[in-house]
């Protein structure tokens, strides 16, 4: 396993426990640990992890291990997933503005294979960029404006 990748499942595990979130309250130590937390996965860091639940279960992305557990966990929006269960079929449309890191694009794309007809439009070349990365990491071609 990349050590970016252990890296930042070490992190989410760790944030996540309630002692050490209670660590960080302590003066001067908390902000020592949040230091620390910063020199071993800086802010930027993006590492490819593979989607443990949800409707994107499986799925490869490129995602931020300090901002984007919800896709990572695959519990991202559960609400918005169960209704892309329920009415993405194979041969649907879909048009997603403002894809973001491209959870729903790959999650639309997998629901309507064999024929899938997908666009999304992003804000800005970097998104798209990682988007198209993503894409190729899952075996995907659609659009992408």
């Amino acid at each position: 396993m990349p050590i970016k990748t252990w890296l930042g499942k070490a992190y989410v595990v760790l944030s996540e426990k309630q002692a050490v979130r209670s660590l960080r309250q302590v003066p001067l130590f908390g902000m020592v640990i949040h230091g620390i937390s910063h020199l071993c996965l800086p802010w930027s860091t993006r590492t490819w992890v593979e989607v443990e639940a949800g409707v994107g279960n499986g799925l490869r992305m490129l995602l931020n291990p300090r901002y984007d557990r919800g896709y990572w966990h695959g519990d991202y929006e559960p609400n918005i997933q169960e209704v892309f269960m329920k009415h993405i079929k194979p041969g649907a449309v879909v048009y997603d503005i403002g894809a973001n890191i491209g959870f729903f694009a790959m999650v639309a794309a997998r629901l309507s294979v064999p024929s899938a007809k997908y666009s999304l439009l992003k804000q800005t070349r970097t998104m798209l960029r990682d988007c198209g990365r993503t894409a190729t990491q899952t075996a995907w071609t659609g659009s992408a404006w």
